[in-house]
């Protein structure tokens, strides 16, 4: 069963989606006067609400076009956007991107940041809104999910980074949008996009999940760019586009380098994988025939059998791990403290961890599971973990779970500077400026946040803070 809160974002969500639609039908009408072919890093759609535009040098007023909407989890607008000009250039997409999108709270801002950008465009351009896109990162995929999920045809497709479908509502059968995921070989949430890559497979739903070399984040650009390639070929396929032979072949020739690459390097899983959803893609646009060939070849291999069977055991082993880890965390409250970062790093088995993580000539599929375990690890202790203590205002476990973060990665400057808030919020002065300045000595560079953050509020009177400050702005100046 849902909680209130989970309802409450269901509901709020049907509605937001709901609003979206209806609204644009009555919406006065505006010029489309703005520039072509570069990105536009700020557009104002109402008070309060703006995005990074992109329109596409072949777009012309009153024939319709294809959109895609990005939903960025920390509102970085254009960071996204860049990812996916030339993709939209070559494939006449609108590009829109918010500056209000967020994830990791309040779902409101993300439906009322999508319901602007949707208003605004819809009122400036010929929208076709029977390919209406929507890119998401992390949490904003998921809003993306329901959102689609909730009101069927409102969506046309779902461009899913670092992360899937609702937890609480999977695809089904009838799921009614296209999804085109991307995952980084480091990622935390790598095993769920495994699951659902397979979950897609069984139900028959046209897909891809495509990965990449990186962690949680969003994708290459070529991926970026194969995104609105793919919503274009299945745009032919569905009729809601005119059928262009020549490109229809261009992406055939892409597809089928990469599948060929991916046996090259004896990967047939990830063959097998697009070989299959070659064989759908292109059913009804031309042959198939070679990649249902080379995907029944590859099922039948040894080597296929063996490369599945090695990498569920893998994924079970992981699985064992991260559960035994959770039970430890869980373990941690704010009435059993003090507690020993030694013993609770053993019992986390960070050391065996780093050790099988560590860098070496050629990456194995172990050292990656190893980081991802590391990855999925320090975002629980270095940012969701500490948030819920925060909430509580039990900021000793707050601190001692960053604590643990900073243990796994010891040289990322965030996470000190994450320490030194939650110190500086418990009153523990001389602790906090202590980790700001390593924060500071290991390269944080936003003098923005530091300078502008409430929770530190209570240094800045310290005759240490005006150094600090000094060096986080020289990092920025060295960065550019």
């Amino acid at each position: 069963m849902r909680s209130k809160a989970q309802l409450a974002a269901a509901l709020l969500l049907a509605w937001a989606a709901t609003a979206v639609v209806a609204n644009a039908q009555t919406l006065p009408p505006a010029p489309a006067s703005l520039p072509k072919g570069q990105l536009i890093p700020k557009v104002d759609a109402e008070p309060g609400e703006s995005y990074a535009l992109y329109i596409p040098t072949s777009y012309v007023p009153g024939r319709r076009s294809p959109i895609l909407y990005i939903l960025d989890a920390r509102g970085r607008a254009e960071l996204p956007a860049k990812l996916f000009v030339a993709g939209a250039e070559r494939y006449g997409y609108l590009v829109a991107s918010s500056y209000q999108s967020a994830s990791d709270g309040p779902v409101a801002p993300t439906l009322k940041a999508m319901q602007a950008m949707w208003n605004d465009t819809h009122r400036r351009f010929t929208v076709d809104d029977k390919r209406i896109y929507v890119a998401g990162f992390s949490g904003t995929v998921r809003a993306a999910c329901f959102m689609g999920l909730s009101v069927p045809g409102s969506l046309t497709g779902v461009v899913g980074a670092g992360a899937g479908f609702p937890y609480e509502r999977q695809p089904t059968a009838a799921t009614p949008f296209l999804f085109f995921g991307t995952i980084g070989d480091r990622d935390f949430n790598y095993d769920e996009m495994q699951t659902l890559e397979s979950r897609l497979t069984d139900l028959h739903l046209p897909h891809r999940i495509a990965g990449f070399s990186g962690t949680h984040q969003w994708m290459p650009e070529e991926l970026a760019a194969g995104a609105l390639a793919w919503f274009d070929l299945r745009a032919m396929k569905a009729g809601t586009r005119a059928k262009d032979s020549a490109e229809v072949d261009a992406l055939w020739q892409e597809d089928l380098a990469r599948a060929r690459g991916f046996e090259a390097a004896g990967q047939p899983i990830p063959a097998l994988r697009l070989y299959s959803a070659m064989a759908d893609d292109y059913a009804g646009l031309r042959d198939p025939a070679e990649a249902r060939k080379k995907a029944d070849e590859i099922a039948g291999s040894p080597r296929w059998k063996a490369a599945v069977r090695e990498q569920e055991a893998a994924r079970k082993r992981d699985q064992r791990f991260l559960a035994d880890a959770g039970r430890t965390l869980a373990g941690l409250t704010a009435d059993n403290g003090p507690w020993s970062l030694g013993k609770v790093a053993g019992d986390l088995r960070l050391a065996e961890l780093k050790v099988r993580a560590a860098p070496a000539k050629e990456d194995t599929e172990d050292a990656l599971a190893a980081r991802r375990v590391l990855n999925a690890l320090y975002v629980q202790t270095g940012f969701y973990l500490p948030q819920q203590a925060i909430e509580h205002k039990h900021y000793a476990l707050a601190a001692f779970l960053v604590e643990i973060a900073a243990e796994i990665r010891p040289d990322d400057p965030a996470i000190w500077y994450t320490l030194g808030s939650v110190h500086a919020r418990a009153g523990l002065r001389k602790k906090a400026i202590e980790e700001l300045q390593k924060a500071a000595d290991l390269g944080w560079s936003d003098a923005g946040e530091l300078t502008g953050d409430p929770d530190l509020e209570s240094l800045r009177g310290d005759p240490a803070w005006p150094a600090i400050v000094e060096t986080v702005r020289r990092k920025a100046k060295e960065k550019g």
